[in-house]
């Protein structure tokens, strides 16, 4: 789905630039968070920023289990976006560091074991951020990795995302 929003806005030439340059924005996001569920990425959470930092549009959070489950999900989601959409990103840190991170400029994908992500905890960092849980849509092939049982049918982009409870300051 994403990939023919992607395809579509060169079609789309009626549109804003503004409003095109965020449609492509989150049709990046949704493919960096579909890439990171077929990788079997767990907890993946998106941070809205825009209006808060110059650095993105949005933050893509998620986990893996181990060193190599953490290198997996990047080499995945790297391959992937090359493929789909010719997009590169600019890596930075490693497995062996427990955090990568992957930029794709309006879009940065933050890829922890769950103990780097808990100890930095960029959700907490970033409060004033809208936060949204990434939902697979139905019919993914390995029943996604958020927890099957949340699923729910994902007609649009939006759909695929749900809003997290507000978070206190401590």
């Amino acid at each position: 789905m994403a990939n023919e929003i992607l395809e579509n806005l060169t079609e789309e030439e009626n549109l804003p630039q503004a409003l095109a340059d965020d449609v492509e924005t989150e049709a990046r996001r949704d493919l960096i968070c579909e890439a990171a569920d077929e990788m079997k990425a767990r907890g993946i959470v998106v941070l809205d920023v825009r209006g808060l930092t110059t650095l993105a549009d949005f933050f893509v959070m998620c986990s893996g289990t181990s060193t190599t489950h953490i290198q997996s999900i990047a080499e995945g989601v790297r391959e992937r976006l090359r493929e789909r959409a010719g997009l590169r990103a600019k890596p930075e840190g490693d497995a062996a560091s427990c955090w990568i991170i992957l930029d794709y400029g309006d879009v940065i994908l933050h890829i922890f074991d769950e103990e780097t992500r808990e100890f930095y905890d960029l959700e907490r960092l970033w409060a004033d951020a809208k936060s949204s849980s990434y939902v697979a849509p139905l019919g993914n092939a390995h029943g996604g990795a958020n927890g099957g049982a949340n699923q729910q049918d994902a007609s649009d982009s939006d759909d695929r995302f749900r809003q997290s409870t507000v978070r206190q300051r401590i």
